[in-house]
C-alpha cells in the first residue's frame, strides 16, 4: 500500500471511530461504561447496589462477546486498579477466563486474581488451564529466552 493510500485509509478509520465508539456507548450499561471509563463511579454503582459479578459486553473494536463477568472486562482492558475495586467488592476471581486472560497480558492482574484466590489450574471449556492456554514464557524459555 503505497503512501497515498495509508492516508486515504487513516482518513476513513479516524472518521468511523466516533460512530464506532458511540454505536458502543448506547449499548453499554453504566456498569460496563464505568468499568471501561471510571473507577470512582464504578465504587458509587457498586455502593448503590451494582453486583460486582455482574456480567457485560467486552468490546473489541466493533465486536463484543456478551454474557463476559465484569472481572474479566477488567482485565480484557488492562484496568488493574479497576479488577481491584471489583475483588475488594467481593467480585469472583475464578468468573469467566480473567485469569487465562491476565496470564496473556497483564502480570499484575495475575497477582491480584491469584492472590484473591484464583484457582490456578482452572480449566477451561477445552480442558485447557491458564498456564497450559499461554506458555509463552515457556516458549521463550525453550528458545534460548533468559530471565
Amino acid at each position: 500500500m503505497g503512501p497515498r493510500a495509508q492516508v486515504g485509509l487513516a482518513v476513513a478509520v479516524l472518521a468511523w471511530l466516533p460512530t464506532a465508539a458511540g454505536a458502543w456507548l448506547d449499548r453499554m450499561s453504566d456498569v460496563e461504561k464505568a468499568v471501561y471509563y471510571d473507577d470512582e463511579w464504578l465504587a458509587t454503582l457498586l455502593d448503590e447496589g451494582a453486583d460486582p459479578n455482574g456480567t457485560g459486553t467486552l468490546w473489541y473494536w466493533d465486536f463484543g462477546m456478551s454474557g463476559v463477568p465484569l472481572v474479566e472486562m477488567a482485565v480484557g482492558w488492562s484496568r488493574s486498579r479497576t479488577l481491584a475495586l471489583l475483588l475488594d467488592r467481593g467480585a469472583d476471581p475464578n468468573a469467566g477466563h480473567a485469569l487465562a486472560r491476565a496470564v496473556a497480558r497483564n502480570p499484575r492482574a495475575v497477582r491480584l486474581l491469584l492472590e484473591r484466590g484464583a484457582a490456578v489450574n482452572a480449566q477451561d471449556e477445552a480442558g485447557r488451564t491458564p498456564h497450559g492456554r499461554h506458555s509463552v514464557a515457556e516458549l521463550l524459555r525453550r528458545n534460548g529466552g533468559r530471565k
